[in-house]
């Protein structure tokens, strides 16, 4: 059985009279390949934003590994910071060793 890794259920966001997202359902299982893709003004960050916990929903399930999204959004922020400085960490080393290894010092 593959493990969900994101489950969307009729997801609704509003601001205001203006509807951005109206019903929209998916899921992600562990091992997929998912590509969003859309034209300009489809709801493509608003959803992405949803699912990272920066922005409220309005209606609807947003779960990331069985989690609401919204509700651990400091648990998933606080992942994706500690995986971007580790990214950030590895590209200065090799920077470094770059410029350790060339005479341009």
């Amino acid at each position: 059985m593959m493990t969900k890794v994101l489950h969307i259920e009729h997801l609704q966001k509003n601001f205001g009279n203006f509807k951005a997202l109206k019903d929209i359902s998916f899921d992600v299982n562990s091992g997929e390949v998912f590509a969003f893709i859309g034209p300009n003004g489809a709801g493509k960050s608003t959803t992405i934003r949803i699912i990272l916990g920066l922005l409220r929903k309005t209606a609807g399930i947003v779960e990331v590994f069985g989690e609401d999204a919204f509700k651990n959004r400091l648990k998933f922020i606080a992942n994706w910071l500690v995986c971007l400085m580790l990214i950030v960490m590895k590209k200065f080393l090799e920077l470094l060793i770059f410029c350790m290894k060339s005479d341009q010092i």
